[in-house]
């Protein structure tokens, strides 16, 4: 037998990087462990989900989210069992023409590639919901909840190089340590194991630079989910400097409004969280207003903000050279991109 099949595999984070690099592995006979933080998602519906689900290390999961065309292509052609249950789930698929300007839509005409160019679009824990209950059912994966790791377990060989053989994790109020051959980093942002491995000798370097701005979003839902407001000339986001807008149709009536305003817009920033101000800027929006009208839909959740949004890029190599061996850092935990560019997830997807 391959050696190589009976490596033991730790993936940290069960997000939508982690289980990606799951369903991966699983998909090429590997057998793995995914170390979540938080509780698997309640047996239940997708709006069940979004009202309950704990991710507090997910702290972007009910913001805003449109799934971009590479991320439709992985799943459409690799799990297409997985598309069905998302589509069963409410998600929805959003062709090149449904995107086009009222504008060019009556001269357009289809060109070999547009139907690869389908998003596919939901709240984020209706999509991560599904997926996850679908990486559940896949003998080779096996999920450990409640696992907060607290460290990470390295060596140097003869040569000096530094290696990870696992990490050290709390479980029920126990903490033991986790070996492994190798270790997948994919607990976002706030991951810690770039610093420890620093710490370790590691050396591994990074740029940095802030993308300028915050964003506050608030659910909806229509009271008729057959009736979506016309669409008109006027585009439902744009950018007026001193604040930036953009409607998201999601799943099972659903739709989501975000408001992104400059970080030194203090005033600003803190009126806009009140949800009756959310609702008064949005009713002074052309492209918005028909959707928030009350007697189009109502709330279905308080304003959500987000903030310290940083682009990042970690080097891991030098000079050609890995600096630490058997350690696969993926998703935000390597590079973090601006999140107006909607690149996280897809990235998580194919790296």
């Amino acid at each position: 037998m391959n050696a190589r099949l009976n490596e033991r595999i730790l993936v940290v984070g069960g997000g939508i990087a982690g289980l990606w690099t799951a369903l991966a592995l699983a998909r090429k006979g590997r057998e793995l462990t995914v170390l979540e933080r938080d509780p698997p998602p309640p047996e239940a519906s997708a709006d069940e989900a979004f009202e309950s689900w704990e991710r507090k290390g997910v702290g972007h999961l009910r913001h805003s989210h449109a799934f971009l065309a590479r991320l439709h292509i992985l799943i459409r052609d690799n799990y297409p069992d997985l598309m069905e249950e998302l589509l069963a789930a409410g998600c929805r698929e959003l062709k090149f023409a449904d995107g086009l300007p009222l504008t060019l839509q009556e001269n357009y005409k289809p060109v070999p590639g547009d139907q690869e160019m389908t998003i596919l679009t939901s709240r984020r824990t209706t999509l991560e919901f599904i997926m996850r209950r679908y990486a559940g059912r896949q003998q080779n994966i096996r999920f450990e909840t409640g696992a907060l790791v607290r460290g990470i377990l390295t060596e140097k060989d003869a040569a000096g190089q530094l290696r990870v053989t696992g990490v050290t994790a709390e479980q029920n109020g126990e903490t033991r340590d986790w070996l492994a051959d190798i270790v997948v980093d994919a607990a976002g942002k706030n991951s810690q194991m770039i610093e420890w491995l620093n710490e370790a000798g590691a050396d591994i370097t990074e740029e940095t630079e802030r993308a300028g701005i915050l964003y506050f979003t608030r659910h909806y839902r229509l009271h008729d989910p057959k009736n979506e407001p016309a669409r008109t000339k006027i585009p439902g986001a744009g950018d007026l400097g001193f604040i930036k807008y953009g409607l998201f149709p999601a799943d099972n009536g659903c739709f989501s409004i975000t408001l992104a305003v400059p970080e030194i817009e203090m005033e600003l920033r803190r009126g806009i969280v009140r949800p009756e101000n959310f609702d008064k800027i949005c009713a002074q929006l052309p492209g918005i207003a028909a959707w928030t009208a009350p007697e189009t839909s109502e709330p279905q959740s308080r304003v959500f903000g987000m903030g310290e949004l940083i682009s990042r890029w970690r080097h891991m190599t030098k000079n050609g050279e890995a600096r630490v061996l058997n350690f696969f850092p993926i998703g935000d935990s390597v590079i973090r991109t601006n999140p107006l560019y909607g690149r996280g997830c897809s990235f998580a997807g194919v790296a």
